[in-house]
């Protein structure tokens, strides 16, 4: 299939190993996001083509951006995963990362189950929201946390941080001229050091943005605060982490 190999040769020129399995992996991926996951109203886009260009293209495309400078292993975790992505990508492209997709909304979660079992993914998919997950044993428990389009900047680094260790970062997809110089205060009061903005180009010469804060200590108690109405309980199969 043109389109296929098309992502398989855009995959080989960022220098990914084994781009041609990993090309048709992911675009099983994106049919299935396409056919089912537009079913189920799991994500915003308009056509296949836009989820290969705009979603697993860019994920990609960070991925290569994220991963050049840090080790790509260890445990990730992607916060508000939605559809899969970027954490599906992620898995698929990092053989050495260990990737956890948590979303709060059931009808995706279950939509990211049926993704692992079909493509045969090793992963975990939670099903809450980062405030509780954050208050038990998974607490910085992660190298590093993504996000894509969960909050604005400073939110999100509220959300992602508390999951992260010392020594991790956190990485979270903006635009390409997301202005970082009053995200520092926010950074340094989560444990984050002063956060860049590291560009990136998609195949179509499209410009995005990836904004990558280390941990440097631990984050205080107190965060993240909680959003109203937000309580609940998160499970992943038989267990369960209280807020």
């Amino acid at each position: 299939m043109q389109r296929r190999d098309e992502l398989w040769g855009w995959l080989a020129e960022l220098g990914v190993a084994g781009a041609e399995e990993k090309a048709r992996v992911l675009f099983d991926y994106a049919e299935m996001l396409w056919h089912e996951g537009s079913r189920l109203s799991v994500h915003g886009y308009s056509s296949l083509e836009e989820i290969l260009r705009q979603g697993i293209e860019d994920a990609a495309a960070a991925f290569g951006a994220a991963f050049g400078p840090l080790p790509a292993e260890g445990a990730l975790v992607d916060v508000g995963s939605g559809g899969g992505l970027p954490g599906v990508v992620f898995a698929v492209l990092g053989e050495r990362l260990a990737v956890t997709l948590v979303e709060a909304e059931r009808r995706k979660v279950a939509f990211l189950e049926a993704v692992v079992r079909r493509l045969g993914l090793r992963l975990d998919v939670v099903w809450g929201r980062a405030e509780a997950l954050a208050r038990g044993r998974q607490r910085e428990a992660f190298a590093y946390g993504a996000a894509r389009a969960l909050a604005r900047p400073p939110r999100a680094l509220e959300f992602v941080a508390p999951l992260v260790r010392p020594g991790g970062a956190v990485l979270l997809f903006v635009g390409p001229k997301t202005a970082t110089a009053g995200l520092g205060e926010v950074a340094a009061s989560l444990g984050l050091g002063e956060p860049r903005l590291v560009r990136y180009v998609l195949a179509s010469g499209e410009a995005r943005g990836l904004l990558v804060a280390e941990k440097r200590a631990p984050t205080p108690e107190r965060f993240p605060q909680r959003r109203p109405g937000r309580g609940r309980e998160w499970e992943r199969g038989s267990e369960a982490w209280t807020p």
